[in-house]
């Protein structure tokens, strides 16, 4: 196995003088995909919910705990899925992805694919003090592909987790169960055992200073009156929720971490997929909540601005993005991987390794390169 290292020159740390918020698109979306219980790919809306909201009042009695001793986790092989399923949607949907010139050959219309959480945590790594993280970059077919890696701590931290850590992660799961039904016009059904394996995403493309992006999201739920069949239907058109959960404040010195740190990653992960409320659960220690409100997205910024700033986020991702695209110019192959680590309590610049051919980093599975190969036979 051939590697190479080098620091790099691109600081997160540079975050006086805010630039200018960069050029980037209203994010789109261009599809979606459906997991069940199994994580098994669906090529449909099958999980996409609804937000009720016809029994709101002011008295709000949600007990997070109910039915917590059957929940269902997510399968120990979540942590192997690396971006397979958004290979997948790929794969099903190559003639809408692919340009128009590519009729007798692969030509991907993205300069990047990846998910929308690996953007969020590039954009708050300006103001990231402590939590390290490893990106790997591959490209093939003039595209590169992001694929977040967990870190060492990450991998002890799951290993050592208690039952009380896996209590409060999934709070926010039966918040949800409160909030989403199948059928705006019903009460959600909160009887049933949580499954925290089934999701429903959907993939977006937005063009952030001339490189286009394709990544996939894990969405909540709709606000319409109506139901409609989600499969035929353009979702650009309707209006999606973000649904979550806080302890209640106690401290001055956690409602400073509200502001710092909770908001700023609400917003990141709410403004790339165009979304613009996002409906709080307040919780009490004992996992009850008895207060819910809205927030609103696009007033997130101003109500931060004293800890952080929405224009270095996504300044730093831009950033970012344009140096691993020349970084990985000249380069186009399915096995090669940039490695990409970022230590804050080490170093304030980011540490690069390039793994030549297949290595224990390669992750592009051979049936999707295999698949994309014969577009080109």
């Amino acid at each position: 196995m051939n590697s190479s290292t080098k620091n790099s020159y691109l600081s997160p740390k540079n975050t006086k003088n805010p630039p200018r918020f960069p050029s980037i698109s209203q994010p789109k979306i261009v599809g979606y995909y459906s997991l069940n219980e199994s994580r098994q790919y669906l090529p449909d809306a099958s999980n996409c919910k609804y937000v009720y909201n016809n029994y709101r009042s002011d008295r709000i009695y949600y007990d997070l705990n109910e039915g917590i001793e059957n929940v269902i986790r997510k399968p120990e092989s979540c942590s192997e899925e690396k971006i397979t399923h958004l290979l997948e949607f790929i794969l099903g949907n190559n003639k809408v992805l692919n340009k128009e010139t590519s009729e007798n050959g692969w030509n991907l219309s993205a300069n990047f694919v990846c998910f929308r959480g690996l953007l969020r945590l590039i954009m708050c790594t300006p103001y990231e003090q402590r939590d390290s993280w490893i990106i790997l970059a591959t490209k093939y077919k003039g595209t590169i592909y992001l694929c977040a890696q967990e870190t060492e701590k990450q991998a002890q931290e799951k290993r050592n987790q208690t039952e009380a850590t896996k209590r409060i992660f999934s709070y926010g799961f039966k918040f949800e169960q409160f909030i989403l039904t199948d059928d705006p016009r019903k009460k959600p059904s909160t009887n049933e055992p949580v499954n925290e394996g089934e999701e429903f995403c959907c993939m977006f493309s937005t063009t952030l200073n001339g490189q286009k992006i394709l990544y996939g999201a894990e969405m909540d739920g709709i606000e319409t009156e109506q139901p409609c069949d989600l499969n035929k239907a353009d979702l650009n058109q309707f209006k999606f929720v973000e649904l979550k959960v806080k302890l209640r404040e106690q401290n001055h010195r956690q409602k400073q971490n509200y502001f710092r740190f909770k908001l700023r990653n609400w917003w990141c992960q709410s403004f790339l997929v165009n979304i613009n409320k996002i409906i709080v659960g307040t919780r009490t220690t004992d996992g009850i909540v008895n207060e819910e409100s809205t927030v609103y997205v696009k007033d997130i910024p101003k109500q931060c601005q004293k800890y952080w700033s929405s224009s270095v986020c996504m300044e730093f991702c831009n950033q970012f993005l344009q140096y691993v695209s020349k970084e990985m110019s000249g380069i186009d192959n399915p096995y090669d991987v940039f490695r990409f680590d970022y230590d804050p309590a080490k170093s304030e610049y980011i540490f690069m390794q390039t793994f030549k051919n297949r290595s224990e980093f390669s992750f592009l599975p051979d049936w999707y390169i295999k698949e994309v190969e014969s577009h080109d036979a």
